[in-house]
């Protein structure tokens, strides 16, 4: 819960900018972004955007189309972020009672996520529960895919999760997501010992009911104990099923052609600060928690971008804790888009200061869009970059 506030509250200090620049010693290409449109949306969308921050991004037919889940109307809204218009409507009305019927408190904003296979197929998570929804957009419940088995493990000691590193991704009638495990608590070198030597990456069959964990081992920065407050790979899913996987403390990204690792390389940021380790013994101390999450660098998400067949990589910067005169929480931060290819080759790395949001960028067939999120939650805007690369 407070990595979710801790993350909310990034992405809601971020604000519009078009301040970026590329350099690397290391760059085999020279890259550069060039805007190519940009939209604000209205006060009423942008609200429900930037309060619920509950949305996902998508393209429906070249479209760059945004959702996000209307809590009041209790909906999930399809909606075109260049036309200003809306495209569809899924109504979550059903599947709200449903689960509510298993967690009385749940709130459809925070609780649960989804990702589309078409506009009438949307599978639907909910954190504490171990089954997959298959609603249609009437929102009809068509499916529910309950884990019965996880090949290799104990259904009971795991709990499906979704975290923004790790989005639940449909693939070839399967669902890609966590699988956390439930019987292995991190206080303790131990304890840690115990949780990272269990990979958590789980491929769920919702024909069959059945779940497997794919052997995608932790590092060995992690395995041997290591406190970084961090206890979930960070994944990318191609459209041929290759599944990229790093971590944020951690430089090396791995390929895997299911459970089988194609390779391995360091994509390592050229702003990389070494990562101090998470004091275990203050755990409950919520100044020093926030204090860790909001300086530390770390690997934040990876990307597919299936136009270009690209990977992107998000480093965020290490930061100061407190602004310049000590007298408030420096929320501004700098981060970095790191690119490579299928074969693990670098080609370069992009910064960004700390106005420009970089939680959700997203690939388009013209190049990338990254939205501009003002402290002022009533604006919410995407501009739009042609991504060019030239040899040197």
């Amino acid at each position: 819960m407070i990595e979710k506030q801790i993350i909310f509250r990034l992405k809601s200090v971020f604000f519009i900018s078009i301040l970026f620049y590329a350099c690397s010693t290391y760059d085999v290409k020279s890259i550069k972004l060039e805007p190519i449109r940009a939209t604000k949306f209205s006060n009423s969308i942008a609200e429900k955007i930037s309060n619920y921050r509950a949305h996902h991004l998508l393209t429906k037919d070249e479209r760059m189309c945004l959702s996000y889940i209307d809590v009041e109307e209790k909906e999930i809204v399809v909606y075109d972020i260049f036309s200003d218009t809306t495209i569809y409507k899924i109504n979550l009305s059903p599947i709200d009672s449903l689960l509510k019927n298993t967690l009385p408190q749940l709130n459809i904003a925070k609780d649960i996520n989804y990702c589309f296979n078409n506009g009438d197929s949307i599978f639907i998570v909910a954190n504490g529960i171990n089954a997959i929804y298959m609603i249609n957009q009437m929102g009809d419940v068509i499916k529910v895919t309950n884990v019965r088995n996880i090949k290799g493990a104990d259904v009971k000691s795991f709990a499906l999760q979704y975290m923004p590193c790790a989005p639940l991704t449909y693939h070839k009638n399967s669902i890609h997501m966590l699988s956390i495990g439930t019987d292995a608590p991190v206080r303790t070198l131990d304890e840690r010992k115990k949780y990272f030597n269990t990979p958590s990456y789980m491929v769920l069959n919702i024909e069959s009911d059945v779940g497997k964990i794919q052997p995608y081992n932790f590092p060995h920065n992690y395995r041997s104990g290591n406190c970084y407050y961090d206890y979930h790979p960070i994944y990318a899913l191609s459209e041929n099923g290759e599944v990229v996987i790093s971590f944020a403390f951690n430089d090396t990204v791995y390929l895997y052609q299911g459970e089988n690792l194609i390779k391995s390389a360091a994509i390592k940021s050229n702003y990389y600060v070494a990562a101090k380790e998470f004091d275990e013994n203050r755990y409950t101390d919520f100044n020093y928690v926030m204090e860790y999450y909001m300086t530390e660098g770390k690997y934040y998400k990876t990307i597919y971008d299936k136009y270009k067949k690209l990977y992107y990589r998000i480093y965020l910067h290490h930061s100061k804790y407190l602004t310049s005169d000590e007298t408030e929480i420096n929320d501004k931060r700098n981060w970095s888009l790191i690119i490579f290819d299928s074969e693990l080759n670098k080609l370069g790395e992009l910064e960004f200061d700390s106005r420009k949001n970089g939680i959700d960028v997203i690939p388009t067939k013209n190049g990338i869009a990254i939205p501009n999120i003002a402290t002022d939650t009533s604006v919410f805007s995407f501009t739009e970059y042609s991504l060019n690369f030239k040899s040197q």
